[in-house]
């Protein structure tokens, strides 16, 4: 509408009816009355929008009003509970917070609703169900925003937090120690950083903490767990087997998986880890027995098909192993650990398509998670894919643009695809950020080396 008189016929209306529709009631005018533009003047639910009237001015306008709004809300929701906080009530405080934050997620829901595709409101949403540790239904708000704009630092850092409070995520340790802090004999959080310190490859750490494990268990306590301690002390110890190459570390490894079998009999990934150090000290006869028996054991949890999916791919026998992983995926859709660990699986046989598949299901649970893109770039570079492996690559970086091995894989890839001085910056990120990253430099000694060959081999 176009005239003053309209503008402020409106504007009676809307002040007289205390109208708040679900969805924006937008007022255009040639000229607004400087009074009317006075905050609290109109209903919270009214735009006022000026020309030139474009659609990029209406978003525009929209999304000032809509961070405006979520500002306020965010620092009134923080007054209310600091209030409550240091108030001499009698009122149930963890009850009256909880209050507090879905009443405010009710009205950021109608930010949301006034313009969808910003991500600011799903954001917000986010911080509320994070904030009274509802952090699984914070996930898809966060997700959403994400897929709306996937720039926003601030949706990655909450989303990763997120999972690693459901324990969903790869890197959670400096969440796990500071629970360990509070609770230094919990036999169940010293086995989940000693798996933690695994996927760190730290398993020195990892060796300390799950004897800790085992140490402290109760007999109270469910016997798996003390098994998965075991696995894991055994993992350790295979690995350490593995990077010093001495071999008694497979031995106690061994020990150590057969422990976990008479623990609880029933725990897959016992078998498959026995399975494959029977393997590794060429007791071949020992491991065919050991997979004879896996796969008697009827699975009952999603990891437990994980693993079983292992043991039917290593054996050769694709057929079921397929079948195994589906099972596990029907049983937990959105566990990025099964999916990671299946992919892993995958590459270790040279599979690396279908290694694709499982960590592109894997991104889907997690968009947040730069061990997934970083996986992605290796699957796709072994496929000599290396457009796609550094897309993947610089995404990750996107998230996380500090670190080191990103980088060194970006390199990699760039100098397989003859972009050489992109590889040669990317290494050089590497060692700037870990000046001690071996790796790194010897890479960078190679090609100066080529380059300084090269050079001779044109001047002759």
């Amino acid at each position: 509408m176009d005239s003053a008189n309209n503008e402020l016929r409106w504007s009676r209306i809307l002040l007289e009816r205390g109208l708040e529709p679900n969805v924006p009631f937008v007022l255009f005018s040639g000229r607004f009355d400087e009074k009317l533009k006075i905050e609290g003047v109109f209903p919270e639910s009214v735009i006022l929008l000026e020309p030139p009237f474009t659609i990029e001015n209406l978003t525009k306008t929209m999304a000032f009003k809509i961070t405006a709004a979520i500002a306020r809300e965010e620092a009134g929701r923080s007054a209310a509970i600091e209030w409550l906080v240091h108030a001499n009530t009698t009122t149930d405080i963890s009850t009256a917070i909880d209050d507090l934050y879905m009443s405010s997620a009710r009205r950021l829901n109608k930010y949301r609703q006034y313009a969808p595709w910003f991500s600011s409101p799903h954001i917000a949403l986010g911080k509320v169900y994070a904030g009274c540790n509802r952090h699984k239904e914070a996930v898809p708000h966060l997700k959403t925003a994400l897929s709306l704009d996937f720039n926003r630092q601030d949706a990655h850092r909450l989303l990763a937090l997120c999972y690693r409070r459901t324990g969903q995520a790869f890197d959670e340790l400096s969440e796990l120690r500071k629970m360990l802090e509070a609770d230094p004999a919990s036999s169940d959080l010293l086995l989940r950083i000693g798996e933690a310190d695994l996927r760190e490859d730290n398993y020195e750490s990892a060796m300390a903490h799950f004897k800790k494990a085992i140490e402290n268990f109760k007999p109270s306590e469910k016997p798996r767990r003390k098994a998965k301690a075991h696995v894991g002390l055994g993992r350790a110890f295979f690995i350490k087997g593995e990077q010093t190459d001495v071999a008694s570390n497979f031995g106690t490894a061994k020990t150590e998986f057969q422990s976990a079998v008479d623990a609880d009999p029933t725990l897959i990934a016992a078998y498959n880890n026995l399975i494959l150090t029977y393997r590794k000290l060429g007791m071949f006869a020992e491991a065919k027995k050991a997979v004879e028996r896996a796969i008697t054991v009827t699975p009952t949890e999603a990891e437990d098909w994980a693993e079983l999916f292992e043991i039917y791919l290593a054996d050769g026998d694709a057929g079921k192993a397929r079948y195994a992983l589906q099972k596990a995926v029907k049983l937990d859709p959105e566990n990025q650990r099964i999916l990671c660990s299946a992919g892993a699986a995958y590459i270790r046989q040279g599979m690396f398509r279908e290694a694709v598949v499982q960590f592109e299901t894997a991104l889907g649970a997690n968009p947040s998670d730069i061990h997934i893109y970083n996986n992605l770039g290796i699957c796709h570079r072994r496929l000599l894919e290396l457009d796609t492996a550094i897309k993947y690559y610089l995404t990750a970086l996107k998230i996380e643009p500090d670190d080191k091995n990103i980088h060194f894989n970006l390199g990699k890839a760039y100098l397989q695809n003859n972009e050489r001085e992109k590889a040669f910056r990317s290494f050089n990120k590497s060692l700037a950020i870990d000046p001690a990253f071996m790796e790194a430099r010897k890479v960078l000694k190679g090609i100066k080396n080529y380059d300084a060959a090269d050079q001779r081999g044109a001047a002759r």
